[in-house]
């Protein structure tokens, strides 16, 4: 995974995670699989609990500093992010060299690519191992299913399937 996800940051490929899992352990897998530095920063939007609190912390992101720190959401703030301030949110996240979605439920999962596909033109590829990544697989330009310990349910889902993260690089540079 680590090798993949550099050699994607090295082609300029953005990429987000998006997991259920909570916040701690979002963060130690980012840094463990080299999505982010252990010593990079991450601009939390975690436990806002209003549109004023939203805005708030989606404002307050340092955009264009040379050194911009990854951005980190739980899944209850993006609803408030997404449900209020669609465009800012995006705008945020776009910004940011990696964003983190932690808490993410599946619709949420697909609700975030298809945001993406809809308010940028950027291609998006979703990347998933379970059921749980299906929506997000349907939703991505291209869908890529990995086999594993989840299932196939991915795989069968998806546009491509690999029986390997580390395979899905060359498909995503291709």
């Amino acid at each position: 995974v680590r090798t993949t996800l550099e050699m994607l940051r090295g082609a300029n490929v953005r990429t987000w995670m998006l997991t259920g899992d909570k916040l701690e352990t979002a963060t130690l897998v980012a840094q463990n699989s080299s999505l982010v530095a252990r010593h990079q920063a991450f601009h939390r939007v975690t436990g806002v609990r209003s549109p004023a609190e939203a805005r708030q912390a989606l404002n307050g992101y340092p955009q264009g500093t040379v050194n911009a720190p990854r951005l980190i959401l739980d899944g209850d703030s993006l609803d408030l992010c997404v449900e209020h301030h669609t465009r800012l949110f995006i705008e945020v996240a776009c910004a940011a060299p990696t964003v983190v979605v932690c808490r993410c439920a599946p619709t949420q999962k697909a609700l975030i690519v298809s945001l993406l596909r809809q308010h940028t033109n950027r291609c998006t590829a979703a990347i998933g191992d379970g059921g749980n990544d299906v929506g997000m697989i349907h939703a991505a330009h291209v869908g890529i299913g990995v086999e594993g310990r989840e299932g196939k349910q991915a795989a069968l889902a998806a546009d491509f399937s690999v029986s390997q993260f580390s395979h899905a690089a060359r498909l995503v540079l291709w």
